[in-house]
């Protein structure tokens, strides 16, 4: 997959992933709802052993690799499933901040080009390129818009 290419992967459906260049890659990687991924990169990361979803496809079967969908670069993210809403969102400077709201689910941000200003009761925080922000469900939140600014909003 070149870079800005987006893939969702359904429960079932057999596959791996791997780095296929000698640059420095990044990548984002949301399981929903989560059961140990993160653990696993971890453990990875520290050089520990631990083995995570290494098994053998089930015996009642597998989904068909053509449920996979694979998106080309530039194309809009929009992920809305039961356990996870991805999509990606840009504003423009003085575009409309609502008023600060509760949210029923966990409400993540990850910002691709550009900054993002998020105000939750008395703490702002300016969200540069490359950086994850979240709120716990039910916390009154708003977001700010200081320039040109291309990002994910993930609920979970």
């Amino acid at each position: 997959m070149p870079a800005g290419a987006v893939a969702r992967v359904p429960p079932l459906v057999v596959h791996g992933f791997r780095n296929a260049s000698g640059e420095e890659l990044r990548y984002l990687n949301f399981h929903a709802p989560g059961v140990g991924f993160a653990d696993y990169l971890r453990a990875m990361r520290d050089g520990r052993a631990m083995t995570y979803d290494q098994e053998p496809p089930p015996a009642d079967g597998v989904r068909p690799a053509t449920e996979a969908v694979i998106g080309e670069p530039g194309t809009r993210v929009h992920v809305d499933i039961d356990a996870i809403r991805i999509e990606e969102l840009r504003r423009e400077p003085g575009d409309h901040a609502p008023q600060p709201q509760p949210h029923d689910r966990l409400q993540s941000y990850y910002v691709l080009d550009g900054e993002l200003e998020l105000r939750a009761g008395d703490r702002e925080t300016v969200a540069a390129t490359g950086t994850w922000v979240q709120v716990p469900p039910g916390v009154p939140h708003a977001l700010g818009f200081p320039g040109a600014v291309r990002y994910l909003d993930v609920r979970a």
